[in-house]
């Protein structure tokens, strides 16, 4: 009777992974606008003998090594298999997994009930940024799942005890989280700190550890040995990876815009040209270009979109003012909900200091503890009363599909798709595009087409600065975001209205 119960778990629990895969893969965006660097990850990945400084870059030295494995095992079975979307899938993947642990984790570790741990779950899964990465060729969702196994199993050794396979299998999980994504090194501090806290763990949380940081050490000292170009020593090449020379300028503002966006999607205020004057003021160097067309392709839709954020924000005020009327300190200072707080804190500090962009990217691994920490400070002392925990899941799955996905599911939205379209039609061998606009333009172009794409800065170059100095056997191409140029030898060319322009001298 016992196996046949467990046996229909894990049914269970196979189809609702099967399920979520089929929501994640039905929303998939055609307007890939915000890919940002999807594509090019995808470009090392299908080269059948890609360049080691690219493929073991120090950030996720696991990262495109273990997709270019994967990709070559699926090309075995499917030698047209697109990289990018199959990078896509693994994202998927790697969601639905999250979301699987991380229900285990609210349920059986951390004393919700059922109802309880599917909102903090189901918030997780529609959270907006959650949910774009979920289809997208990036790093963040693997990241996420690492991290995701890590807490569950440190949860489970604080309420259970720590055994020895436990332990090997946490410095494992460990130490391939941090070879995933360098940042992961902070929740995963955070976590064997967690587990450290259970007086009878604490021997095998140092060897945990150790064992983990060998793994890491490892694991970097193959890649030094294989990218060290310059001759620096271990040490200096660990701790000039990740060295940025410029730092963002950040404001209380613009963190919680980027904050806010984690959860609820933006990109239906894009419409608003209040909204657009604020945004381009605010973030100057950003290309908010694409952004806004796709949002002013549906003016009705962003009207919508502002009343289930108003819905989102109301729900949420009567969710806290109850919710903390319900809890003690004793409630509030638990060591698990502590140690997120501070893994939550440092985490968003370090990312402050050394971002050189307001990107909301390098943010998405936060969902994590946020979706925990609404979980346990909101929802679970509302176990008994789930329908307005029940009603902000709802609202807030509602505006991202309105005021963020609606806007980028049909290709149409993407700024100059039909030109991008022509190019990969029609580009050769031999013939070179510039692009004087978005980055991500010139990486899907540049995945998409056999010609050589070489960018040109929009904020500080004329559309001319790039293709006055460039010299090709084959055709020249300049996709700009300056309409009508009138300038001799540059030809209007392809089926759309305006933008791309053949350079004939």
């Amino acid at each position: 009777m016992n196996f046949l119960r467990c046996r229909m778990k894990w049914l269970m629990q196979l189809l609702i992974g099967v399920v979520l895969f089929a929501g994640y893969h039905l929303s998939f965006p055609a307007n890939r606008s915000e890919s940002d660097d999807g594509y090019m990850y995808a470009r090392i990945v299908a080269q059948e003998s890609p360049i080691t400084t690219e493929l073991y870059d120090l950030k996720f030295v696991l990262f495109l090594s273990s997709a270019h494995g994967i990709f070559s095992l699926v090309r075995q079975i499917a030698p047209t298999t697109d990289a990018y979307l199959l990078m896509c899938r693994i994202s998927a993947v790697c969601a639905v997994l999250t979301l699987l642990i991380f229900y285990r984790l609210l349920h059986r570790q951390g004393g919700m009930n059922r109802p309880t741990a599917l909102l903090g779950t189901g918030l997780l899964a529609v959270s907006y940024h959650f949910w774009r990465y979920a289809v997208e060729a990036e790093v963040y969702l693997p990241a996420i799942l690492a991290v995701t196994a890590l807490f569950y199993l440190a949860m489970r050794s604080v309420n259970q005890g720590l055994s020895l396979p436990v332990a090997a299998l946490m410095a494992l999980l460990a130490g391939v989280a941090v070879l995933i994504y360098k940042p992961n090194m902070i929740p995963v501090g955070f976590l064997l700190l967690l587990l450290f806290t259970r007086k009878e763990n604490r021997l095998l949380t140092v060897g945990t550890g150790a064992l983990a940081a060998l793994i890491v050490v490892a694991g970097y000292y193959q890649v030094y040995q294989l990218n060290n170009e310059e001759q620096k020593n271990f040490l200096q090449y660990l701790l000039t990876a990740t060295h940025s020379p410029h730092r963002a300028a950040w404001s209380a503002v613009k963190i919680a815009a980027v904050m806010g966006s984690l959860l609820l999607a933006p990109n239906f205020m894009y419409g608003f040209p209040a909204v657009q004057r604020f945004l381009q003021a605010s973030f100057q160097g950003q290309y908010l270009q694409d952004e806004i067309f796709a949002a002013s392709q549906f003016p009705a839709t962003i009207n919508a979109a502002l009343i289930t954020l108003a819905g989102c924000t109301v729900i949420f005020i009567v969710l806290l003012a109850r919710s903390i009327g319900r809890q003690t300190l004793r409630d509030f200072i638990q060591t698990p909900n502590l140690i997120v707080i501070g893994w939550l804190l440092t985490y968003t500090a370090l990312l402050i200091v050394q971002l050189d962009s307001f990107s909301p990217e390098p943010f998405v691994p936060l969902l994590l503890p946020i979706a925990y920490l609404v979980s346990v400070f909101i929802f679970k002392p509302l176990a008994t009363q789930p329908l307005l925990p029940a009603a902000f899941v709802a609202t807030v799955f509602f505006h991202n599909l309105l005021g963020g996905f609606g806007m980028i599911y049909s290709p149409d939205t993407e700024w100059l798709h039909c030109q991008q379209k022509w190019l990969m039609q029609n580009a050769r061998k031999g013939d070179v595009i510039v692009v004087h606009g978005a980055i991500v333009t010139q990486k899907k172009l540049a995945y998409y087409t056999p010609a050589k794409v070489l960018a040109s800065s929009v904020f500080y170059e004329s559309p001319y600065a790039v293709t006055d100095t460039v010299r090709s056997d084959g055709r020249i191409f300049l996709l700009t975001d300056a309409s009508n140029l009138n300038r001799k030898g540059y030809q209007p060319t392809g089926n759309c209205k305006g933008y791309l322009y053949e350079v004939r001298r």
